[in-house]
This record gives structure tokens, C-alpha cells and sequence, in this order.
């Protein structure tokens, strides 16, 4: 129930119909900041298409959905990802 809790507080943060965007193209994965990420975030990065929604990325991930979600957030909050709002 914990799991579900917060599932619903990430997606009150990061829209289920936002399209992210990683901005700087697959460059921006070696900057500073993409140089902080580890292997899960860097996965997650790899998914962002600029297509899918932020709960078809969730979906298409062999992690958990807490463990996507958190990890876009991360993106989104280092400045490497973007929400678009369809």
C-alpha cells in the first residue's frame, strides 16, 4: 500500500500523459549533470523518445513503476528531461 501511495503522489508530480523530452539530445547524458546518473537512471534516459508519455515509459520498464518514476523525476529535477503537456 506504501508502493501505491507513492506511485500516486510521483504521478501527481510528474503527469501520466506528459511526453519527456531529454533535452540536449543523448549529448546531454555527458555533462555534468548526466555524469552524476548510475546505470537505472541512465536506462530510464535511454526510453525517453520524445513519443511515449511518462506512463508508457513506466509500463514498457522491466522496473518497478515506483523505480521508473523516481527516476524521471530525477531527470526532470537535474534539468535533463523536459515534461511536455499534450
Amino acid at each position: 500500500e506504501a508502493e501505491r501511495e507513492q506511485v500516486a503522489a510521483l504521478y501527481e508530480e510528474l503527469s501520466p500523459v506528459a511526453v519527456p523530452v531529454l533535452l540536449g539530445g543523448p549529448a546531454s547524458l555527458d555533462s555534468p549533470a548526466g555524469r552524476r546518473l548510475g546505470s537505472t537512471d541512465r536506462d530510464i534516459a535511454g526510453r525517453v523518445n520524445g513519443r511515449w508519455d511518462v506512463a508508457s515509459i513506466a509500463l514498457a520498464c522491466p522496473l518497478r513503476e515506483v523505480e521508473t518514476l523516481k527516476s524521471l523525476r530525477k531527470l526532470v529535477r537535474l534539468g535533463l528531461v523536459e515534461l511536455l503537456e499534450r
